[in-house]
């Protein structure tokens, strides 16, 4: 256990509104510090910073605390662990920290990385498959040894044999998500993805069914919820993504393995994907305090289109933002390199469309201009998203206006008349909304009467 005067020592060097200004815009407000809080939605600073007191406090959420409980909600992590990060900045050298929790996890970690680096001297021993990640998938050889993708053998009992030389009981090989029912390696006969935290230690694996494998299992399989793995709070990405992403300022994300892995191919490390096609808000978090740049790269078919339109209201939501790449003719990014290559890839990223641009393409595919039942289903698809725009991103609501106009032909004078509208208020912006809307309602019906 720490004590308490190590903990205090840790907060009387540190300067809290230093510490919170890394992750949020503050601005002096008399003695203290306000800004909008990192907690939740708002668009009206209720966040206050007491650098005298060390303390913070948000009037619209509730939150609030010290410099500790801070970086522990910011970061999604334990006491301990915000103390330890803390005590580094402080440049204070903590005792030894022992608990069974950690003895627990540094076996876990242990036994994961063994069994990594076992998979991955296997896939070496797999012609057939280096071939096939090699030459068909054109996942370079750099690549694989970086990620350590690796093979689990039919029937492979690697965890049994692995936990019992590290001490590890049988029963806990179940809750590590490491065996199934029978006793065998739970990713046996797959093509195996090691999963990496934010400390860069393994602690979960993805896999694939190996080629021309006749099976009743799913495709692609994780590691079921284990202690230290939760799919909806990791990313499948390599163990300097972040980094690279914050230092590139913009984020990739992607839907697969192999998508992360072809990009990687092309020089974007800051590639990375979520466990699943939806993105939690942990996720979220998660890439907000490294960039607000995102680009979303997510299959083309109509599965990998909703999961694109759902996840965009939630991006937004965060202040992020979207760029989106729209690549039509090909599934993902995996298949762009299969069937082209890197520099085709590349093209794709560089010509990524705001997302304003992409719902107005995805929503119009069925419109009839002709038809003013199809022009009113088309505007109201697209309605709640230019309400989001016209409340948080006037400009992005802006462009919309021109990219809805170009697309059904709207003469400019009518786009230069709604344009001088003067908008005073949000209510106002509202109600100017539904104005367009019905004028565009109208307008369409007028032209059916003369057809």
């Amino acid at each position: 256990m720490l004590s308490k005067e190590i903990i205090e020592s840790i907060k009387s060097k540190l300067n809290i509104v230093d510490v919170i200004s890394e992750y949020v815009v503050l601005q002096r407000v008399g003695k203290n510090f306000r800004g909008l809080c990192p907690f939740h939605s708002e668009k009206t600073p209720s966040f206050y910073v007491s650098r005298e007191k060390g303390l913070y406090h948000c009037f619209g959420c509730g939150a609030s605390g010290d410099v500790i409980k801070f970086v522990q909600e910011i970061e999604g992590i334990t006491f301990i662990d915000a103390v330890k990060k803390l005590a580094d900045r402080a440049g204070i050298k903590l005792p030894e920290i022992s608990s069974s929790r950690n003895e627990y996890y540094a076996k876990y970690v242990k036994l994961y990385t063994k069994l990594a680096n076992i998979y991955h001297k296997n896939i070496f021993k797999q012609n057939e498959l280096l071939n096939y990640l090699m030459n068909i998938r054109k996942i370079e050889l750099s690549i694989i040894r970086k990620f350590k993708i690796g093979f689990c053998p039919p029937n492979s009992k690697s965890a049994y044999f692995e936990a019992k030389n590290l001490g590890v009981a049988n029963s806990e090989l179940r809750k590590f998500g490491l065996v199934n029912s029978k006793g065998v390696d739970f990713h046996n006969n797959r093509l195996v993805f090691p999963v990496y935290n934010d400390k860069g230690s393994v602690v979960a694996f993805g896999s694939r069914v190996v080629p021309n494998t006749i099976t009743d299992l799913p495709k692609y399989i994780n590691t079921p919820e284990t202690p230290f793995f939760s799919k909806s709070k990791e990313f499948f990405c390599s163990t300097n993504a972040f980094d690279i992403a914050k230092e590139a300022n913009f984020i990739i994300l992607v839907e697969g393995y192999f998508d992360v892995l072809s990009l990687n191919v092309c020089g974007f490390e800051n590639t990375v994907a979520p466990m699943g096609t939806s993105l939690s808000n942990d996720q979220i978090k998660k890439i907000s305090k490294i960039t607000k740049n995102v680009i979303l790269f997510f299959d083309s078919d109509d599965a990998g289109k909703k999961a694109t339109i759902n996840i965009i209201p939630k991006v937004e939501e965060n202040n992020l933002n979207i760029a989106i790449v729209n690549s039509r003719e090909f599934k993902d990014a995996s298949e762009i390199l299969q069937r082209k290559n890197q520099e085709h890839l590349k093209k794709y990223i560089e010509s990524a469309i705001g997302y304003e641009e992409f719902l107005v393409e995805e929503f119009s595919k069925s419109l009839n201009i002709n038809n003013p039942a199809s022009v009113e289903a088309f505007l109201e698809k697209i309605q709640p998203f230019a309400l989001r725009m016209l409340e948080k991103r006037p400009v992005r609501y802006e462009n919309l206006i021109k990219i809805i106009n170009s697309k059904l032909g709207i003469r400019e004078t009518i786009s230069r008349t709604l344009r001088t509208v003067q908008l005073k208020t949000l209510r106002l912006q509202y109600q100017f909304l539904y104005i367009f809307c019905d004028a565009l309602k109208f307008f369409f019906a007028e032209i059916q009467k003369h057809l």
